[in-house]
């Protein structure tokens, strides 16, 4: 009988404990979503460069068709995209980019006393989908 009345008062207390740490930890990191196009036009043998940022990552969700060199990098401080056309290829081409923001707002206390909370400035990620419509020309 005292099991069962521990197991009845200690569970929704258990409950009530992890759910609030778990929103109040979705709340801060939840990425707002972005959306971007871009024109842009390179030239037939050129390389086109596109600078997301200097912190975060970058991925390619949906890839050109008519490229040699198509990548995301994270080099020297800069989060970047690189194009190359395919060689002898003229006309359109597209590329989908994501990209995840890490930025931090100094002097917010995080500290909430759940265990997977440590931080002392809140992060804020945003998602953004970049997407490039190319142009190569001669």
């Amino acid at each position: 009988m005292k099991k069962r009345f521990v197991y009845f008062t200690a569970f929704p207390l258990l409950f009530v404990a992890i759910t609030s740490c778990t929103k109040e930890n979705l709340g801060r990191s939840a990425p707002v979503q972005l959306n971007q196009s871009i024109d842009a036009s390179v030239a037939s043998g050129e390389t086109f460069t596109f600078v997301a940022g200097s912190t975060g990552s970058l991925s390619v969700s949906k890839q050109a068709l008519h490229f040699k060199v198509s990548q995301a990098l994270n080099e020297n401080g800069s989060v970047y995209y690189n194009y190359q056309p395919e060689a002898g290829y003229f006309g359109d081409d597209e590329v989908t980019l994501m990209y995840l923001s890490h930025a931090a707002a100094p002097g917010i206390n995080t500290s909430s006393g759940c265990p997977a909370s440590h931080n002392t400035s809140t992060s804020t990620n945003a998602m953004s989908t970049i997407v490039i419509k190319l142009t190569v020309t001669k």
